[in-house]
């Protein structure tokens, strides 16, 4: 779908902002524009919508409610939350967003720019590429970001051999991926490489678990949450870092989230699936380290 085939509504309060916004998204060359001045209004002409821009501060309902309400009535509708409020709350609103099902294509802090509302209305209809699939035996790498400064820490490799994973790692320290840990990975340079440890069966070997350690790896357990590790199983062993499972840092509520972030305090903790800028935020906020995903800053 073309943006000349959307219609796109703008439920904004205030007059002069409501009517720029309007303006600009007609230059894009959308088909058809409303508006409404509060959720209320808005509600009424949403069964023709298509994009919905909309404030989250406005009188009578607030935009947040007024999100729950289109969640309701149409579930998975496409939505621009823009907002002058602070990146924290823009952040929140975001992940609340999602929750209720929406289809979140961008939260924008004012004042609004044509170039960041193209960016976001045109995401719509628009299907993520999916990711190339190794060849049977290929590692699969992924870049970790530090999300202080923005810069890569380290890469993540998953499958294939220790010496691929070094090789793809190149001057970047290697976080390798592995369903059990082996007692050959002891050959490898400690100086280079964390052993991650999926969430599985694997982290029952504490005695080589522990030889890892001692021999100056670093030491991690990769999508946690996804399997049946516990906080507890993990406060018993010699970790150095803790990769937490997309489905904690995409579907989980906030709340949740900080909370297991806070229990790891002491170790590393990477977010992995971060896929937008409410997520990347979110994540540093809470005082997680690193981050995995399609986002880049």
């Amino acid at each position: 779908m073309t943006l000349a085939d959307c219609t796109v509504m703008v439920v904004e309060d205030h007059e002069f902002q409501r009517q720029t916004t309007l303006q600009m998204l007609a230059n894009l060359g959308v088909g058809a524009l409303l508006e409404a001045a509060d959720g209320d209004s808005a509600l009424a002409l949403l069964a023709d919508v298509d994009i919905v821009v909309c404030d989250l501060d406005m009188p009578g309902m607030d935009g947040v409610e007024f999100l729950r309400h289109v969640a309701r009535t149409r579930p998975g509708t496409a939505i621009v939350i823009a907002s002058g409020l602070d990146e924290s709350v823009l952040a929140s609103a975001e992940l609340t967003a999602r929750e209720f099902g929406l289809e979140v294509l961008g939260a924008i802090r004012k004042p609004l720019t044509a170039r960041r509302l193209l960016q976001a209305v045109g995401l719509h209809g628009a299907q993520k590429p999916a990711p190339p699939t190794p060849a049977p035996g290929e590692p699969r790498t992924q870049v970790v970001i530090d999300l202080a400064d923005g810069q890569p820490a380290a890469l993540e490799v998953r499958g294939g051999t220790a010496a691929q994973a070094l090789a793809a790692a190149g001057d970047l320290r290697l976080t390798f991926v592995v369903e059990r840990p082996t007692e050959d990975l002891l050959q490898l340079d400690p100086n280079r490489v964390t052993i991650s440890v999926l969430d599985g069966p694997g982290l029952s070997d504490r005695a080589l678990l522990t030889r890892l350690r001692v021999h100056g790896f670093g030491l991690g357990v990769a999508d946690f949450g996804a399997g049946r590790a516990t906080l507890a199983d993990l406060a018993r062993l010699p970790l150095t870092e803790v990769q937490l499972a997309a489905r904690i840092v995409q579907g989980g509520s906030p709340e949740a989230l900080a909370a297991t972030i806070e229990a790891l305090k002491g170790v590393t903790i990477v977010g992995a699936g971060c896929d937008s800028k409410a997520e990347w935020l979110l994540l540093l906020e809470l005082g997680c380290h690193r981050a995995q995903g399609s986002y880049a800053p």
